[in-house]
């Protein structure tokens, strides 16, 4: 009662004398204000003071700019300064992880200098921080905002001996052109596909700096020597010094293209524009590299039977204890003390859960009889500045694996100083962070660490065997060609193993296909298939390249180039087919990703021989409308055959040694042509209508729709071939895109002959459906044509 009437006294007296206010807090509220207000306008006035006066002191210009190799893009940052620096330029790589690139910057007074960078661009995207610093001072700043698949970018060319050039030519194939990128040493060509050298330039390289360039060209790089075919063969290997212009060299090509070398460059092997770009095993690649960085939380059940416990033991049961010993009051001390003990264990658990995290790596070393090649990412994961050293001549990759931790964190960014004897790269790591880091480039070490040799190529089969002197015991080793592959194993160090593997001349590999995947286990601890995935989609057409034969196989015994000592790698060793007498005789097929060109639906491939190479035709598999680039237009080559076709080649379809053939692959991207020797009765079909499409001896219901692409236009017609091995009904539904009348009318084939049968179907606006018997091993060709006077497309459903 009288705590009742207490109460109530002191809501009579707050209501009727309300508390003063409180001018201390207003007038610190109001003082706050102004100090905010007036750093603001500061800060505001000092950015306006920074811009305006970096471009008086300095300006940068990021306007010259090309695609490279293996996701890189080059860009030359131009600086001109009106007084004399004495700093570094800061490039900041939003696209890829963050990584800043570091150079130093010395300019005189009233100049102009020239930074060329190579930056990854994964997928064509270029993002691009740029600062001139000096002392911590911001004396000018640019951005680079691009896309290098829509904006048709030429591709960048290193040219290294000459004094001057060009900015730019024609590309020997395509509407794209080539820049040219002056470098003053080869450190930076890892970034490129093609380098154009001066005999004399390369004769003066040191020891260090051939081992660099036979390295990168053995592993896909293209060398164009501007002089006489020889001028640097003590230089090269022994095995690439023939009598011949081009030259195969293990993966890559050298081409002696004499003093006119401005109208003769040609696409690298190792173009790309981010179209192949995808890494199909993303997910899969955390997973690997994190487990093998014992990167992992506790159990679920553990974390939920551990929080049910404290719940029940600071709830019910402590409730329960206290009040049966009538010590309720204790409750107040030991519930927060109970809080403390059981955060202090969780703290304790998660201590040793990160102390047992280790650095760890996954390398990909490519090894050839000339040189080797490695591309390594490596997770830290030890807290603090890290700090790693690469070889001369490597460079960054981005990683693409961003979910796993913030990129825009500035902590963990990769900074990284290139120069010409060594990459250096320091990450800070910090508290709940790793740092993740791939870079590739040449390693000299591993030269001829693994070899494979073909003894016999039959139609049926390759026989030969695998070598391994890496030092180390390969497990889950693979053998394999761009068809198929075989799993051969373990391989100790020291032995030599056989292997047999199937072939088939009339089957060639999609580009996206690695046959090898197939064969290593899944969750296993010593194949990373992510990384190899990657690489394989990037570096196109080197690991198992049409006309070549590849064995890989991976161990956890060896440190990555980068530091790291635990891991995965991979070896990997390639041959070519050369002595194939059913295909390719010595001939470098290769897919070209030309920037700028039609995009996913069309490929180019370029055909590389050498004097050896006997007159050659084109095969084409299947029904394929294949063109030839004639070195000013493309023009057709093939027209279409049911079953195939032969075409002989004219010399002068070989441009310096070279062949480039250009295709629709539409919904099935594989190589449906091929060059077989020309044994003087090949001829150019000219008596066999074209058939467009076609539908396979595997039509079932799971394959049994179909569009057209591009749409019909008035009165034109597509066919499809249809053969089937066993008599069988379908029903055949015409859908047009619009209100457009199609037909339908069917052939039969026989002895290379058509005849029309007398149904019709169709020819009003809409669509139809229509069943139709097929004869056991009977070819037929159904045709379908646009009747109306607009073009349209059509969706064709085949169904028993």
């Amino acid at each position: 009662m009288l705590m009742s009437e207490r109460t109530r006294w002191l809501s009579t007296l707050r209501a009727t004398n309300p508390p003063p206010a409180r001018p201390i807090s207003v007038s610190s509220t109001a003082v706050l204000a102004l100090v905010l207000a007036f750093l603001s306008t500061l800060g505001a006035t000092s950015a306006a003071q920074a811009q305006t006066v970096g471009k008086e002191i300095a300006e940068i210009d990021l306007s010259r700019w090309s695609i490279g190799s293996q996701n890189n893009a080059i860009v030359d940052i131009s600086i001109t300064s009106q007084r004399a620096i004495d700093g570094k330029l800061v490039v900041t790589n939003q696209t890829a992880d963050g990584i800043v690139y570091e150079y130093p910057i010395n300019l005189s007074a009233q100049s102009t200098g020239v930074q060329t960078v190579a930056v990854s661009s994964p997928f064509g995207d270029i993002s691009l921080d740029v600062d001139l610093v000096e002392n911590d001072r911001v004396l000018a700043s640019n951005q680079l905002q691009a896309n290098a698949l829509g904006q048709g970018t030429n591709t960048a060319v290193a040219v290294f001996g000459f004094e001057q050039t060009d900015t730019e030519t024609d590309l020997a194939v395509g509407d794209i052109k080539a820049s040219f990128f002056p470098v003053e040493d080869l450190h930076t060509i890892g970034a490129y596909d093609t380098v154009v050298a001066e005999p004399s330039a390369v004769r003066e390289l040191n020891q260090q700096e051939q081992k660099l360039l036979t390295s990168w060209v053995s592993i896909g790089g293209q060398l164009l020597i501007a002089g006489e075919s020889g001028s640097i063969d003590q230089q090269l290997p022994e095995s690439w010094t023939t009598d011949s212009q081009t030259r195969i060299a293990d993966s890559g090509v050298i081409r002696y293209v004499g003093s006119d070398w401005e109208q003769q460059v040609t696409p690298g092997l190792n173009s790309v524009t981010g179209q192949e770009q995808f890494d199909y095993y993303d997910e899969g690649f955390n997973t690997e590299i994190f487990a093998d960085a014992e990167i992992k939380l506790p159990p679920l059940g553990w974390l939920i039977a551990t929080l049910l416990l404290y719940v029940m033991l600071v709830g019910p049961v402590l409730y329960l204890v206290l009040r049966i010993s009538k010590k309720s009051i204790l409750m107040w001390a030991i519930m927060p003390a109970a809080a403390v003990l059981a955060s202090g264990a969780v703290l304790l658990v998660g201590s040793q859960l990160l102390s047992s995290r280790t650095s760890v790596h996954t390398s990909i070393i490519e090894v050839t009889p000339s040189g080797a090649y490695a591309t390594s990412t490596v997770l830290l994961t030890e807290r603090g500045e890290q700090r790693l050293v690469a070889p001369a001549g490597w460079t960054a990759e981005a990683n693409n694996s961003g979910e796993y931790y913030d990129t825009r964190d500035a902590s963990i960014r990769p900074v990284l100083e290139p120069r010409r004897d060594e990459t250096t790269a320091t990450l800070n790591v910090s508290n709940g962070n790793v740092g993740l880091l791939r870079m590739h480039g040449p390693v000299d070490e591993y030269v001829g660490a693994l070899t494979i040799e073909v003894e016999q190529v039959t139609n049926d089969e390759i026989t030969g065997s695998v070598t391994n002197n890496s030092g180390t015991n390969l497990t889950n080793s693979v053998v394999g060609t761009d068809q198929h592959a075989v799993r051969i194993g373990a391989i100790s160090d020291g032995e030599t193993v056989t292997f047999a593997l199937q072939t088939d001349v009339d089957q060639q590999a999609s580009p996206q296909d690695s046959v090898e995947l197939g064969l290593w286990p899944n969750n296993n601890d010593t194949v990373n298939k992510s990384r190899w995935s990657n690489l394989r989609s990037s570096r196109e057409g080197t690991l198992t390249g049409a006309g070549t034969v590849m064995v890989a196989g991976w161990t956890t015994e060896l440190a990555s180039p980068l530091g790291p000592e635990k891991g995965r790698t991979a070896l990997v060793a390639r041959t070519s087919l050369a002595n194939w007498d059913q295909t390719r005789h010595g001939i470098r097929s290769s897919r070209v990703p030309i920037p700028g060109d039609e995009g996913y639906d069309t490929q180019i491939r370029q055909f590389i021989r050498t004097s050896e190479t006997p007159t050659m035709a084109v095969r084409s598999l299947a029904e394929s409308n294949v063109e030839v680039w004639s070195g000013n237009t493309w023009e057709p080559l093939t027209d279409g055959q049911p079953g195939g076709s032969i075409t002989s080649l004219s010399e002068d379809l070989w441009l310096n040694d070279t062949l480039y053939l250009r295709e629709q692959f539409f919904e099935n991207p594989r190589f449906v042509t091929d060059l077989v020797p020309d044994d003087g009765t090949a001829t150019a079909p000219d008596n066999v209508q074209r058939v467009s499409n076609e539908i396979d001896e595997d039509l079932d219901q799971e394959f049994g729709h179909y569009s057209s692409q591009p749409p019909l236009p008035p009165g034109s017609s597509d066919r499809y071939l249809i053969q089937r091995p066993s008599d069988v009904t379908y029903r055949f539904s015409v859908y047009p895109y619009s209100d457009a009348a199609l037909s339908a009318q069917w052939y039969v084939v026989q002895d290379g002959e058509e005849t029309a049968l007398p149904d019709t179907f169709g020819g009003n606006p809409g669509g139809f459906d229509f069943d139709f018997s097929l004869t056991e091993n009977t070819s037929y060709i159904l045709e379908v044509t646009n009747t109306s006077s607009f073009e349209s497309g059509y969706d064709l459903e085949v169904s028993e």
